[in-house]
């Protein structure tokens, strides 16, 4: 079995283990980055390719005849022409709920470094703007409280869900009125369903 990862630099930095890849694609080539105009002539021969980032264009696949599997170690399939892949037998598999965890830590992040404004007071730390206050303190940037906002969350789905569970207690949240929210169990009390139109006037945050 013939077998590739095209750009594997974009998900590793030498810190996953791999031993799992190796034992379902015996022979497998790990690519740290393959050039877009390299990919054909990379593939070629190549029963499984796996890439990320790269795209795999109509005529790509139709070039390498031996190609029966492509795996995408991501969420979405854009970079790959999905029909022409049917039209030449190939497997495209991507990866679901890919990062969940991840992303809804990213999104408190954010919004905790919004209301707080991380950012600008780690500047003036670092500049000495902070330093040089005649009060030995910085005021110059509002810091606010999210206890009694309304976090809109926009979707409720498999980013949704965690959201409202990971959410900070000081937050209520609110979420749009869709036929997959519905299909759900209300949430706890304090929560409730919208229309999309109604969450940017109903809330602070909005997260989609």
């Amino acid at each position: 079995m013939s077998a590739v990862f095209l750009d594997f630099s974009t998900l590793s930095v030498g810190d996953l283990d791999v031993s799992g890849l190796h034992a379902a694609a015996p022979g497998l080539r790990l690519l740290e980055m393959t050039a877009q105009n390299d990919v054909a002539a990379t593939i070629s021969g190549c029963e499984i390719v796996m890439l990320n980032k790269l795209q795999l264009p109509r005529e790509v696949i139709a070039g390498a005849p031996a190609l029966k599997l492509v795996v995408l170690s991501a969420t979405g399939t854009n970079n790959v022409d999905l029909d022409a892949a049917r039209d030449h037998g190939v497997a495209v598999c991507n990866i679901t709920d890919y990062c969940t965890v991840s992303v809804v830590q990213h999104v408190l992040g954010v919004l905790l470094s919004l209301t707080q404004q991380l950012p600008q007071y780690s500047r003036d730390a670092i500049d000495g703007t902070w330093a040089q206050s005649p009060h030995f303190t910085s005021l110059a940037y509002p810091i606010r409280e999210l206890r009694g906002r309304t976090l809109g969350i926009v979707g409720y789905g498999v980013l949704g869900r965690p959201m409202h569970a990971e959410r900070l207690s000081a937050c209520r949240s609110s979420w749009r009125n869709e036929p997959q929210a519905q299909r759900l169990r209300r949430p706890r009390s304090g929560y409730r369903l919208m229309s999309c139109s109604r969450v940017p006037m109903s809330c602070r945050c909005i997260v989609r």
